[in-house]
């Protein structure tokens, strides 16, 4: 989706503000073509949206955008609770919905409210301020959106890694260099471990470390020994291995297989 394709973006007429809720009794309700677009901040709750027999699932703090034209449906399985603005351009855009979730939505989430509060004053001060409103949503959906399209292109390009790591024993995992990694990618190391560690928020390292400890506790809950579970995720220092398996799980292997007894 790109809401601002063009620079000459011009907004000609707000739907609505406003506040929907629903209640405890499940629902589901179809809209057979949307006369605008919108904008949803979630805020409560868990609603199920199925564009073309697929079903895309929301909950707290998503954004959905549902462009102008799109035929949908929406099944409610319990309270919940939204912000929404519904708007038209003066172009037409092939726009597709898209949906996001914001870490922090205290920005959008005012706009939003502002925009509702403004809903039903008639002044020109109002309009005016309902339209600046609307644009500056219309951005930081954008914004969301381009940061999405980045973390997206920069995951395909570590993805080889990543489905290498996934097959790897916990003996492999314990050999594998950083620099095989990016090879397998077709990449410079330097800029590898940059972009591993920013789409992943962990090191290369700190994976493959996971990965082993995950390896020993899924061993541990099979019922093996800690020696057992140690090798088996590659580690030959007993003393490293409960040093690497507390620091990830915050627990000792024994600890930890005495929670399973």
């Amino acid at each position: 989706m790109e809401l601002l394709r063009d620079r000459e973006l011009v907004i000609t007429k707000i739907h609505s503000w406003r506040l929907a809720t629903v209640g405890e009794t499940p629902r589901t309700v179809d809209y057979p073509s949307r006369n605008s677009h919108g904008i949803q901040l979630r805020l409560s709750g868990e609603t199920v949206f199925t564009i073309c027999g697929k079903e895309y699932p929301s909950r707290k703090d998503d954004v959905i955008f549902l462009p102008q034209g799109l035929e949908y449906s929406i099944r409610n399985p319990a309270a919940a609770s939204c912000l929404i603005v519904n708007f038209c351009t003066e172009k037409e855009y092939d726009l597709r919905p898209r949906f996001l979730h914001f870490v922090n939505t205290s920005v959008l989430r005012k706009a939003l409210t502002d925009g509702c509060a403004l809903n039903h004053k008639g002044t020109a001060a109002a309009r005016c301020r309902r339209f600046a409103l609307a644009y500056n949503i219309v951005a930081l959906v954008q914004e969301a959106v381009d940061a999405d399209y980045r973390t997206s292109r920069q995951r395909k390009l570590i993805a080889p890694a990543e489905e290498y790591l996934a097959s790897c024993s916990g003996a492999e995992l314990a050999r594998i260099r950083v620099a095989d990694l990016a090879a397998i990618c077709s990449i410079g190391e330097t800029y590898f471990r940059s972009l591993f560690t920013a789409v992943c928020g962990e090191t290369p390292n700190a994976r493959c470390r996971r990965m082993r400890i995950e390896l020993a506790a899924s061993a541990l809950d099979s019922g093996v020994t800690v020696s057992e579970a140690a090798r088996e995720a590659g580690f030959d220092d007993a003393s490293y291995f409960t040093k690497v398996f507390r620091a990830v799980t915050g627990s000792t292997p024994t600890d930890y297989a005495r929670t399973l007894t």
